[in-house]
């Protein structure tokens, strides 16, 4: 027997660890031991790395969701302490673009064909150049053309930044909220699909570093919201972290206060790296009716 499939007991002898850690979760049958060092059929029907780890412990599912629908309650409470009726936002319901149909636009607010002075001039593209996320550079053009998509296709389903947003703005405010754009309007741009698989990994860093880190701008819940609503792809629906992201940015969003029409002054602070921004009254009630809207979904 392969000494990674054996663990000590806390008393005399050892005891067989017979089920790899994923199986152990879902309390499935597991064959590991008689395929070692080979992954479980299981594992390896779901292309994914088989561990096994006598001090693993199985993650209490339903302890877990409990603690989510207990935040959930808290933050009900917070929204009738405060005496805040928010209405629902007018935003169409949503539909994932899987094959990139042609989608209507909001009739409250035309779309414009390009992004504006700022975001489309190419005194524009030629200031902010090309951008780097990790090993992964990506050309102005390409921005430009993955900004105009992603106004067309995804801002007009959820219109919580600013109308006149640009590339130049949102790499200098929010990296975060600039590669969130990049990244969900490549992956289902068809010239530049490519670009969304290569992102995949440092965006993953970039937002978990955001996510452990307080919040301390309105960009940042932005970028998370959008993230919520056009998730990253799961192998499973027990994998999909968007519960979490969610409650994250609600959480920030009450502490930052933005769902108060007037904020204090020390909660007005900015600076330019996107880690402590709090936008016009504007800003942050768009924002906040988009934790709404997430947050119901």
């Amino acid at each position: 027997m392969p000494a990674g499939h054996i663990s000590k007991s806390a008393g005399s002898g050892s005891r067989r660890v017979r089920s790899c850690n994923h199986c152990r979760q879902f309390k499935i049958r597991c064959d590991s031991t008689e395929v070692f060092p080979s992954p479980c059929s299981a594992c390896k029907a779901k292309d994914r790395d088989c561990s096994v780890d006598s001090t693993f412990k199985p993650i209490r599912t339903r302890s877990l969701l409990k603690d989510v629908t207990s935040q959930l309650s808290l933050i009900q409470g917070a929204l009738r302490d405060h005496d805040i009726t928010i209405p629902r936002p007018s935003f169409p319901e949503y539909h994932p673009p899987r094959d990139i149909p042609e989608q209507p636009r909001l009739e409250t607010e035309p779309t414009p064909a390009v992004l504006g002075p700022l975001a489309g001039s190419k005194d524009d593209l030629s200031y902010i150049g090309s951008q780097k996320l990790g090993d992964i550079a990506i050309e102005a053009d390409t921005i430009r053309d993955l900004f105009e998509y992603f106004r067309t296709n995804h801002y007009v389903y959820f219109p919580i930044l600013d109308k006149d947003f640009s590339p130049t703005q949102l790499v200098q405010s929010c990296p975060l909220l600039f590669w969130t754009v990049l990244l969900i309007s490549s992956r289902y741009h068809k010239q530049h699909s490519s670009i969304y698989r290569n992102l995949f990994a440092p965006y993953k860093e970039i937002l978990s570093t955001a996510l452990v880190n307080s919040v301390r701008s309105v960009r940042v819940i932005q970028a998370i919201l959008y993230i919520c609503l056009w998730p990253m792809p799961v192998r499973s629906q027990h994998g999909d972290p968007s519960v979490t992201y969610c409650a994250a940015a609600v959480n920030a969003a009450l502490q930052l206060g933005i769902h108060r029409q007037v904020l204090e002054k020390e909660n007005l602070g900015r600076d330019h790296g996107g880690h402590s921004f709090v936008g016009d009254s504007e800003e942050r009630m768009r924002t906040w009716k988009g934790c709404i809207y997430v947050s119901t979904q």
